[in-house]
């Protein structure tokens, strides 16, 4: 029989895996230690910004191209 996994949280059961530059890994983590916030939650809460942010656009960049 597997093992139940006992921490597992069911809403937040999928991953993505993203390859970042080294820079920006080391900002994210700046900004995480400053204001306490893991990075997860940092990163679920960016992509939920900038998905809100380009609903509806043509194209990703549709303000560059005015």
């Amino acid at each position: 029989m597997p093992r139940k996994k006992t921490n597992a949280v069911p809403a937040l059961g999928r991953t993505i895996n993203v390859r970042v530059p080294t820079e920006l890994e080391g900002e994210v983590r700046q900004v995480c230690k400053a204001h306490d916030l893991s990075t997860s939650n940092f990163c679920r809460k960016a992509i939920r910004h900038f998905l809100h942010a380009v609903k509806g656009k043509d194209h990703l960049y549709q303000e560059l191209h005015k």
